[in-house]
């Protein structure tokens, strides 16, 4: 004979109560005692019950959860796109669930972006029952998500922070730990004194006052601690018209003191490298940059960057939409920030990394 599965009747009965008390403990709803949710749970527990959230949601109406990102453009490789199929894989693997994604894709900039938000903002017949963002650093921004979250609508951040917004939680890299990663490996591999130049922070869309300094700031620090005969220098210019690719070609030429470049971004990684490149110094320069793509592996592999700071942004886009979707139908608790750890990629892992993906 097949085994009966355990049914909330089942639990009831155990526990002299009645099934609607159950129901309101086992799909984590107020309004019940500690001492007799305990027992519930132990109870469900030990008769091996497992709530059927995909045949619970589709006997409901459709879960909407709203997606905005940036657009694709001549950078989205190098980092977005890969939280982007991170999210992807984890909407697959949810298909089967009563959900529906709304999804918007906007330019990178402020402006771009305020204005979708407001559209969606004042679009009745827009549903939203949990809210997945790429944002920008701008108050103007800030502003628009808290309207979203005077709503009662659970937000995750994806990979920036912004801690005035009332979101449900951000996901994003462990920016302290990234830089104080690099700043070891900088430390240990530059053997003269000089100075090292940090290409940090992407400027092109954040307003004065909003920029997080964690990744350089844990830079800093490391050097700071384990090599005081190291003057560090933050380099904060845009990677767009090649204004940081000119700024550190004539630089890089003119300074001879320079004896390493530390990159926080992916953006800032490409035109550096190929300024290194062009100049011929990769014997006389550490070049510590971020990320895994084709143009950085190629320039690991000829040596003009000695190593990777890999902050996994594929997990970023599967954790967000998965600590989200287990929010708004199992009621899960959450964190207020989840931090992703980095790892170290040099030329020996680097190309396995990219093939797994």
């Amino acid at each position: 004979m097949e085994e009966k599965n355990a049914t909330l009747k089942d639990i009831a009965q155990r526990a002299g109560t009645s099934v609607t008390t159950v129901y309101r403990v086992l799909n984590n709803k107020e309004g019940v005692g500690d001492e007799l949710r305990q027992r519930i749970l132990d109870i469900s527990k030990e008769l091996g019950y497992t709530v059927n959230y995909a045949a619970s949601s589709l006997s409901k109406k459709a879960t909407n959860i709203l997606f905005v990102f940036p657009k694709r453009d001549e950078t989205w490789k190098y980092f977005a796109e890969s939280i982007y199929n991170g999210y992807l894989q984890y909407k697959e693997e949810i298909s089967r669930f009563n959900i529906t994604f709304t999804e918007y894709f906007y330019d990178y900039n402020t402006e771009a972006l305020s204005s979708l938000l407001e559209n969606i903002f004042n679009d009745r017949n827009i549903k939203v029952d949990g809210m997945l963002i790429y944002p920008i650093r701008s108050r103007s921004i800030i502003n628009l998500l808290n309207r979203f979250a005077g709503k009662g609508i659970p937000m995750v951040l994806l990979d920036k922070d912004l801690s005035d917004v009332e979101r449900l939680t951000c996901v994003k890299p462990n920016d302290e730990l990234s830089g104080k990663l690099s700043g070891e490996l900088m430390s240990k591999w530059v053997h003269k004194t000089g100075k090292v130049l940090i290409a940090d922070n992407d400027i092109t869309v954040q307003e004065p006052g909003l920029s997080i300094d964690e990744n350089s700031g844990g830079f800093e620090e490391t050097i700071q601690r384990k090599r005081s005969d190291l003057i560090t220098e933050r380099i904060q210019i845009s990677y767009k018209d090649n204004l940081l690719y000119d700024y550190m070609k004539d630089r890089l030429e003119k300074d001879k003191s320079i004896v390493g470049i530390y990159c926080t971004s992916a953006r800032n990684t490409v035109p550096v490298a190929k300024a290194v490149y062009e100049l011929n110094l990769q014997e006389k320069i550490t070049v510590i940059g971020s990320e895994v793509f084709d143009e950085n592996i190629k320039m690991l592999q000829s040596g003009v960057i000695d190593a990777l700071i890999y902050k996994n942004p594929f997990r970023i886009g599967y954790e967000s939409l998965k600590i989200l979707f287990n929010h708004v139908l199992k009621g899960d608790e959450v964190k207020k920030r989840y931090n992703i750890t980095p790892k170290i990629i040099l030329e020996s892992n680097a190309q396995f990394l990219a093939d797994s993906y």
